[in-house]
């Protein structure tokens, strides 16, 4: 060593020392940096692809549930024609003829159309604001005739809106190739 330092090489030894250290430096950064870029890639595309399935979930659910929509509303505009020559008819019974309905029948009416209305949240029935009569009572054949048509539509249109209901869910599952 005492040779070369009298030839002057010293200095350049220490520079070639740092240089080295400098490069070896260089060079872990360089493998980090590569490492950390191909992580980041990599997580960089697993979320794209995520968020592209996500997306196309999403616009194949809503194009799913408009077409149980559009069904559905054909469905009701189909109910409202049927309906629309009987509720005709049923307006056409002449009035002032009267169906005599016994106590037991109302008060069963009654409470059919109690459970019916009644709140399904919360589970429990209102009392009735007013009583039910305990003797028969006479009901006109038009009214009579009128409810019983509105009932059977509302029938109609509630089984409909199941219907469409369970459409809906069959579709979004089957689209996804699930059961």
């Amino acid at each position: 060593m005492a040779f070369l330092a009298s030839l002057g090489l010293g200095f350049w030894l220490r520079f070639a020392a740092a240089v080295a250290i400098a490069i070896a430096c260089w060079v872990v950064y360089e493998k980090i940096e590569h490492w950390c870029n191909a992580a980041c890639r990599e997580e960089t595309a697993l979320y794209e692809k995520a968020v592209k399935r996500a997306s196309d979930l999403a616009l194949m659910w809503s194009a799913k549930v408009d077409e149980v929509e559009k069904v559905s509303k054909q469905r009701r505009e189909a109910t409202n024609v049927a309906f629309s020559g009987l509720e005709g008819r049923s307006g056409r019974i002449a009035s002032g003829a009267g169906v005599r309905m016994g106590g037991d029948v109302v008060s069963l009416w009654h409470d059919a159309s109690g459970a019916a209305n009644a709140a399904a949240a919360t589970g429990k029935r209102e009392a009735p604001a007013d009583p039910v009569p305990a003797t028969a009572q006479v009901y006109d054949e038009r009214d009579l005739a009128q409810f019983f048509v509105a009932s059977a539509k509302a029938y109609a249109d509630a089984y409909g809106q199941w219907l469409a209901c369970v459409n809906t869910y069959q579709a979004l599952f089957a689209s996804q190739g699930t059961k």
